[in-house]
């Protein structure tokens, strides 16, 4: 009775059921136990979710950690996403041009663009702190029809520069 009654202790105030029912069943090396052991946990539980949350939980909220909640609260279905998105949205190229970029960055005030391919398929997605950070930085690759110099061992041309914002390759 004394295992059931430490059980019962330790799941009322952790709220750990399976993994407290696997401890005790190892640590006694016998199997017997395990269906009064696991109703004792489950009843501790649930009495002590009735009557205050799990040390764990107050553990987070003293310390102001950010957690989940077991329940959404109803205040967070306030907005669809269609009533705060851009309606009219701006996609980048796998590679642009470090004009067609500044020029984007520019005109729009978004913090982020769907990067898609030649099929307009989306391939991923660009902040807009990134590609500041590009243009700032200078990184860029060298485009040209007719000249071809080597590069980061890849050809790339050298008469307009991009910014390597996604690579396929």
């Amino acid at each position: 009775f004394a295992l059931l009654g430490a059980a019962a202790l330790l799941s009322g105030i952790q709220r750990n059921a399976v993994s407290l029912c696997v401890i005790l069943m190892e640590g006694t090396g016998t199997t017997e136990i395990i269906i009064p052991v696991a109703i004792t946990v489950v009843c501790a539980r649930q009495v002590g979710n009735m009557l205050t949350h799990g040390i764990y939980e107050m553990g987070m909220d003293f310390k102001d950690y950010p957690y989940l909640n077991h329940v959404v609260k109803q205040e967070l279905d306030m907005f669809k996403v269609s009533d705060i998105m851009t309606k009219d949205v701006t996609t980048l190229k796998c590679i642009e041009s470090a004009g067609d970029i500044e020029k984007v960055l520019h005109e729009t005030s978004v913090h982020g663009f769907p990067v898609i391919d030649v099929n307009q398929k989306l391939v991923g997605l660009v902040r807009r702190d990134q590609l500041v950070a590009l243009l700032e930085c200078g990184i860029f690759i060298e485009e040209s029809v007719h000249s071809f110099k080597k590069l980061d061992s890849q050809y790339i041309s050298s008469d307009d520069y991009h910014p390597a914002v996604f690579d396929n390759a």
